[in-house]
């Protein structure tokens, strides 16, 4: 009888934690920006996307008040804390005024600095999208897969990896972000897909 207890209390703990995890919800990379919560006091700040082909800078998102005396000038970088933009080459930054002054960051530990600590999911969403871009939500038919659990320590993800191109495999994975020290777990949880050959 106590073991049958035991057994039913298991079940009832692997069900409620089940429960606790949500579907990540559909939105763009400028809607998860519109919801980051800067760690220090930031007068104003832009996410920046550089252009290294092409020399330009986009200001993809801004959030604050800008004082009219400064004015942000872009900066030439070769690396970032993200980039892409193929067949070109693209890197982002964040620009910042604070106290009057402008400071740049675009390594991936001072973005962490940035946010600090994880408020919210779209500040998980975008330290995961920065710190392990290799994992995704949505599958090939265009599902939404990925799932989430936000708690007092940490915000999990559960999330898709490509493993092989040929034959196709695709893992399922557990991605465990620290709230504070963005200290980052991950776990292969299972075979998520397999092509037959």
């Amino acid at each position: 009888m106590k073991q049958l207890i035991i057994i039913l209390l298991l079940i009832i703990l692997a069900n409620h934690s089940k429960a606790k995890d949500k579907p990540i919800p559909k939105m763009s990379f400028e809607q998860i920006l519109t919801k980051i919560i800067p760690n220090d006091h930031i007068d104003y700040w832009e996410y920046r996307n550089y252009d290294y082909i092409e020399s330009t800078t986009e200001v993809i998102f801004s959030k604050g008040i800008k004082p009219a005396s400064i004015a942000i000038p872009d900066i030439k970088i070769s690396s970032s804390f993200r980039e892409g933009c193929h067949p070109t080459m693209c890197f982002d930054y964040i620009a910042t005024v604070e106290d009057g002054k402008t400071y740049y960051i675009d390594e991936t530990k001072e973005v962490c600095d940035f946010v600090g600590k994880i408020d919210n999911l779209e500040e998980g969403l975008f330290l995961r999208y920065i710190i392990a871009p290799e994992y995704y939500s949505i599958n090939e038919e265009g599902e939404s897969t990925g799932m989430y659990n936000l708690n007092k320590q940490e915000i999990t993800f559960i999330l898709l990896k490509d493993e092989f191109t040929h034959p196709k495999l695709v893992g399922q994975y557990k991605i465990s972000i620290n709230r504070t020290t963005h200290e980052l777990s991950i776990n292969r949880i299972e075979t998520y897909y397999q092509e037959e050959l």
